[in-house]
């Protein structure tokens, strides 16, 4: 065996970076894509104009059928297209569903710069899985060194680093949103479904 590859394996098992540090948070990865996955839906909703013109108004005007929608489209896309989450149950679904109620209660700049991290979280994850299928088609030992050494850093740093990120932001905007919400008023205030489902309306 090879000093390079004794030193990858050493690497691999002694030293997981932020992954050791963020530990199961990283299991989180696939809700945060289900979320960025549901996002990108949402915004070719122009696709309506190919529905009924009475199913659009209906839509058009009644908030609780477009989160019904958007809820089931989120659903069968985690079920269809994302195994790996499906294995958790139905209940996950709500859990993304749930956050991405809160993220609709945000100001644009957190907002912006949460999906942007997301959609980074999400292109990482593409690029990790894409090296691993290019060591199991084969190649130079040089270069599977090298790949390996890339996923590491890939699966032990970045990652971890956009997933503490995303974390980080989320929970003081959640912090922020709540904040806001306890201070409001009792009698200016709406009901937790009103809150939830209905749109924010910025002063």
């Amino acid at each position: 065996m090879s000093s390079e590859t004794k030193e990858t394996e050493e690497y691999e098992r002694e030293f997981k970076g932020l992954r050791k540090i963020v530990g199961d948070m990283a299991e989180t990865e696939g809700r945060m894509i289900g979320l960025f996955a549901l996002l990108v839906i949402i915004s070719g909703n122009f696709l309506a104009e190919l529905f009924p013109y009475e199913v659009r108004e209906i839509l058009n005007k009644n908030i609780y059928v477009k989160h019904l929608f958007a809820f089931l489209t989120l659903f069968f896309f985690v079920y269809l297209t994302m195994p790996d989450v499906k294995h958790e149950g139905p209940g996950v679904v709500f859990g993304i569903y749930l956050i991405f109620l809160m993220t609709s209660k945000l100001p644009p700049k957190i907002w912006f710069t949460l999906v942007g991290l997301i959609t980074l979280l999400y292109l990482e994850e593409v690029r990790d899985q894409a090296i691993k299928e290019k060591i199991e088609e084969g190649e130079s030992n040089e270069e599977e060194i090298r790949d390996k050494h890339e996923i590491a850093i890939m699966e032990d740093w970045v990652i971890p680093s956009t997933i503490l990120s995303i974390i980080a932001i989320s929970t003081y905007g959640f912090f922020d949103i709540i904040r806001n919400y306890l201070n409001t008023p009792v009698n200016k205030r709406h009901g937790i479904i009103q809150f939830l489902f209905e749109k924010r309306h910025h002063k």
